[in-house]
């Protein structure tokens, strides 16, 4: 795989084109850091009796030094095309029915995020919003019928019982 694909790759697995511009600024900033590193290192030059200067475990050859530019520009690049795209095709999408337009927000009537109508909303002719009045229904009352009441029987009452003393003398 070639870095080219490697950071296809990458980008692929990010959403947003800030996420994508984020991941490839970073990595342009570790391999410029990387790339000094290495020119450093090759300045100091091999000490005593080492062919190579090394850096990391590695030995510091141009073939490496030129591997890394090549990536950086393979980052820079990528972050053109990105910029490109983000200039020329992919825009915030309009929104109809706007209410105002403030610096950071843009509020809208009878529109959800997500560009569909709210309920009570519909569109005009035009292409306008509006708001849906809501049919009133009449109201109906119900006739209340009154069931005749039977008159009740007076009960007789029972006369309370007499308790029985036992009387011990």
């Amino acid at each position: 795989m070639n870095l080219y694909d490697y950071y296809k790759e990458e980008l692929a697995t990010k959403k947003t084109l800030s996420s994508k511009k984020a991941f490839l600024t970073k990595s342009e900033k570790a391999l410029k850091v990387h790339l000094s590193d290495l020119e450093e290192g090759k300045k100091t030059g091999p000490h005593g009796n080492m062919k190579y200067a090394y850096l990391h475990g590695e030995p510091i050859t141009h073939i490496r030094i030129s591997k890394v530019k090549t990536e950086i520009k393979v980052i820079q690049n990528l972050k053109k095309s990105i910029e490109d795209m983000k200039a020329s095709g992919l825009k915030k999408p309009t929104v109809r029915g706007l209410k105002k337009v403030c610096s950071h927000l843009v509020k809208a009537t009878g529109l959800k995020v997500d560009g569909t109508l709210k309920k009570g909303y519909k569109y005009a002719t035009g292409g306008k919003i509006v708001k849906v009045a809501p049919a009133k229904k009449p109201v109906v009352k119900k006739k209340v019928v009154k069931k005749p009441v039977a008159k009740k029987k007076p009960v007789a009452k029972k006369k309370p019982a007499v308790k029985k003393k036992a009387a011990k003398k």
